[in-house]
């Protein structure tokens, strides 16, 4: 079992992931062992056990300089540098991310690094760390901030994201004079001591566990939100096994459909997601090292369905070193395919540009076939 830190693997910036755990998962697979390995997001050190000191990204912690209060703070206003504050978890402060979607980047990219690793085996366990020392908790009772076992800890919703989202839940539950709990004692009181907890203690009245239910869940949205990532970034999709299955036959390729579709041309109740799903298996063809194809999947003649087609079909723009492409088919018996303006927009494909969002016209590039290229080549020879 393995922790893969996050202040390991992006210790020099933002998505500056690194090969080092791909070199210890294969010195496991020469040894004929498994591995587990935890996707750790908190820092080691200051905690129970704690023999090294590793704390999460530097650019992390250059953000908290300006923005303190992504990370959790106790009543007192001392600040835990542990773990984020899951009042951050959807906030876009992160160089454009919200911290979900850090999370979520680090797990995907370490799913693609370790891709054929964990499909032949040798990594058999993902672990996702969800808070403190990597448990779903608050960092309540932290050594390196004075507490001792047998102490109660803190609360640790006192940043102004958490505040914040506190007098909102309470505002909507109709009690808008609400703010957190302040009266629950420090890291080392027993729990009879504070006005809080102790003997017919404020966690009996409605105020009271209306805190504690706010605090608790808050805590089991941040788990599903994360583990939500780490279905998206693990659970396996197909396309990259059917892609290893045809790299095994001679120039086999992998054609799919629906080139041409957009998210935005889908019902938001349907969770349609066409742009993702065909660049997952273009991807797995990419990586397999095959050559992939596509075609549309409706007659479709507008320009945004072609400029789509352009964009699946040359994702690098045309460049001299043309490491992905897709060879792209336009299915259409159409006669307005045959047009001499579509055909005129045809012989400006090698170009690779997009159309006017208003042309009806398609641009395709040097690498995309279609029917009228055919009826074009076939007039030409009987000339």
């Amino acid at each position: 079992m393995s922790d893969v830190w996050w202040g390991i693997l992006e210790a020099k910036g933002p998505k500056q992931y690194c090969s080092a755990y791909r070199s210890m998962a294969e010195l496991v697979k020469e040894c004929g062992l498994k591995l587990r390995a935890i996707m750790s997001f908190h820092q080691c050190g200051g905690n129970v056990a704690d023999e090294v000191f590793i704390p999460i990204p530097k650019w992390v912690l250059d953000i908290g300089e300006s923005y303190p209060d992504i990370f959790y703070t106790n009543q007192a206003g001392n600040l835990n540098k542990e773990y984020l504050s899951l009042g951050v978890d959807h906030l876009n402060i992160f160089h454009g991310r919200t911290a979900v979607q850090v999370y979520g980047d680090f797990m995907k990219s370490f799913k693609e690094a370790m891709a054929d690793l964990i499909e032949d085996g040798v990594i058999i366990d993902i672990e996702v760390g969800l808070g403190a020392a990597g448990e779903l908790r608050y960092p309540s009772y932290p050594q390196d901030q004075g507490w001792f076992f047998p102490g109660i800890g803190e609360f640790q919703c006192y940043d102004k994201y958490l505040k914040v989202a506190f007098k909102e839940a309470a505002t909507k539950a109709g009690h808008p004079e609400w703010d957190v709990q302040d009266n629950a004692g420090e890291y080392n009181d027993t729990a009879e001591e504070t006005e809080f907890f102790g003997p017919n203690g404020i966690y009996l009245t409605e105020k009271g566990k209306f805190f504690l239910t706010w605090y608790s869940n808050k805590l089991l949205t941040h788990g599903d939100d994360i583990l939500e990532e780490a279905n998206k970034a693990f659970l396996g999709y197909a396309y990259r096994p059917i892609a290893r299955m045809l790299s095994r036959h001679d120039e086999a390729i992998l054609n799919f459909t629906c080139l041409e579709t957009r998210d935005t041309e889908q019902p938001a109740e349907a969770k349609s997601g066409p742009q993702e799903l065909v660049q997952q298996v273009l991807s797995g063809g990419w990586r397999e090292h095959i050559e992939v194809a596509g075609e549309n999947a409706l007659a479709r003649y507008d320009s945004n369905a072609y400029n789509q087609i352009l964009l699946n079909a040359r994702p690098n723009g045309v460049t001299e070193k043309e490491n992905r492409r897709c060879t792209a088919s336009h299915i259409s018996e159409h006669p307005m395919i045959y047009s001499k303006k579509t055909i005129s927009h045809y012989s400006k494909s090698s170009s690779g540009k997009c159309l006017p969002t208003k042309s009806t016209a398609l641009t395709l590039g040097s690498t995309v076939k279609t029917k009228a290229n055919a009826a074009i080549e076939a007039e030409d020879s009987s000339r």
